[in-house]
């Protein structure tokens, strides 16, 4: 019986991975074909959508596209399969080169007519026309038909597109703008999603992932590249929950959002990230020259998440991110008032250099915000702030901020609503404030600051006229356990 049982077993295993199959993509293919070997590949995105509706993926097959190549689609890839616990479908290249390149959301303006200074009229679009690139480079949008050289101008009411290019003719270049929202690879209730070795220029939003109607679970992205996107990485749960993420050795450049993990932003909903990592990720200059946002209107943001429980953000490199409405953040970890706190967070490892704050967490004015949460080991160098902290817990050492470097930044840390937090072992180097208060400390021994190096300029400031106070030896030690601490000035 019990060799019988063993058989059953071996068989079932077997059934189950012959099911994987693996599916492979190039521009040299045919959408006829069965696309199972590299022989007979198929040859277009739109194909990997409509068999993934029907007949379907099974868990544990994979979609390869042929390295070195470029797949282009005007519309959305909308992805309709599922993988399964440790069986997810996935994407991923074949053959030597360079990663494939995948455009999507996007349509190929050709057949220009010169109008006057230079600058080329584009007939009605059939939807608006929200961002264009030139040869895979996002272009400024102009107030008006009179664009300078490479920018560009839709009016709204003819649907007709004006653009000057950066150089030549319209001949010299390829010009796309954003059809069906500029939405790429679209994964709408999906789980189990692996995406890896890939390149997404020139899309707005190339990776999106939602949970509308139930929990999501199991995705993975991993060295990709990003490039000259609006929203490079989005996950978006407006009222329900994502699980089980990791972002791992991507680098994203020349974006609006490198990830963007949110939740509408609306206090009634209760949308939750859940076991996230996001390691080893390089992620360099944020709308540096304005281009995406030149009025600065928006939020910047490199690592931004929305309600989490179990976060780790640890090994990252962020660099150059412009000030936006709310500044510029390198991490930001958020939760909108009503909703619970984040619970089991370590962020550690990261280098942080030339943003508008490197670590940022909100949480709102509730008690009981923020529990066993770390920061530590982080280098943040030349920002305006390095951690801004606005968050609130009674419980003690809710929140530790530990031994990270702070260097050339006006302000080293920027803290409200103190209570249940610890600063200790920190270095602040050639800082302005090392430490800002912007409300009263009610209760120190739920609060201590010590054993931290302050090197070089520096004071401890309070950033509003309330509560006043004289920086006095006095108010120091109130403040600071400095007994094995060290002031270096």
């Amino acid at each position: 019986m019990q060799r019988l049982l063993f058989t059953l077993l071996i068989l079932l295993g077997t059934s189950l991975s012959v099911r994987a199959t693996t599916y492979h993509v190039s521009t040299t293919g045919n959408d006829a074909s069965a696309g199972t070997s590299p022989a007979a590949p198929w040859r277009t995105l739109a194909k990997i959508a409509t068999y993934s509706a029907s007949p379907g993926f099974q868990p544990g097959d994979q979609i390869l596209l042929k390295a070195g190549e470029t797949f282009e689609n005007v519309g959305s890839v909308a992805f309709s399969g599922s993988g399964a616990a440790g069986s997810p479908i996935v994407f991923d290249r074949y053959g030597a080169g360079a990663k494939p390149n995948v455009i999507t959301g996007q349509k190929v303006l050709s057949g220009w007519t010169a109008t006057s200074g230079g600058v080329f009229k584009w007939q009605a679009l059939t939807s608006d026309a929200a961002h264009l690139w030139e040869d895979g480079v996002y272009q400024r949008k102009a107030s008006d038909a009179t664009c300078a050289d490479g920018v560009w101008f839709h009016n709204a009411t003819t649907r007709e597109v004006f653009w000057k290019p950066s150089s030549g003719t319209p001949a010299a270049h390829v010009v796309r703008t954003t059809q069906s929202g500029g939405t790429g690879l679209s994964f709408v209730d999906r789980s189990h999603i692996t995406v890896r070795n890939l390149a997404f220029p020139g899309t707005s939003t190339p990776l999106s992932f939602r949970a509308a109607t139930g929990t999501v679970r199991g995705i993975t992205i991993e060295n990709c590249d990003f490039q000259w996107n609006v929203t490079a990485i989005n996950l978006h749960y407006p009222d329900l929950r994502i699980e089980d993420v990791i972002l791992r050795g991507n680098s994203i450049s020349n974006v609006l959002f490198a990830t963007k993990f949110w939740c509408d932003g609306t206090p009634a909903l209760s949308g939750r990230m859940v076991n996230v990592l996001i390691e080893n990720n390089i992620i360099r200059d944020l709308d540096v020259d304005g281009r995406f946002d030149p009025a600065g209107t928006q939020d910047h943001e490199a690592i931004y998440i929305q309600s989490p429980i179990g976060l780790v953000i640890r090994g990252n490199t962020v660099e150059n991110v412009r000030p936006g409405v709310n500044g510029g953040n390198g991490i930001s970890i958020w939760v909108p008032s009503l909703q619970g706190g984040f619970d089991n967070i370590v962020v550690e490892h990261n280098f942080l250099n030339n943003t508008d704050t490197g670590i940022s967490a909100f949480g709102g004015s509730t008690p009981d915000r923020v529990t066993n949460t770390v920061i530590r080991h982080n280098t943040v160098c030349n920002n305006r702030r390095g951690f801004n902290l606005n968050t609130r817990c009674t419980s003690p050492g809710a929140l530790k901020v530990m031994h990270n470097t702070t260097h050339n930044c006006l302000t080293g840390i920027t803290l409200e609503f103190q209570s249940g937090w610890e600063v200790r072992h920190n270095i602040f180097s050639d800082t302005t404030a090392h430490i800002a208060f912007k409300s009263a400390v009610t209760n120190g021994g739920l609060f201590p600051i010590n054993n931290n190096l302050y090197h070089a300029t520096g004071s401890d400031v309070w950033t509003s006229t309330s509560p006043a106070v004289s920086w006095t030896s006095t108010t120091w030690r109130a403040l600071h356990d400095v007994s094995g601490g060290l002031i270096d000035s």
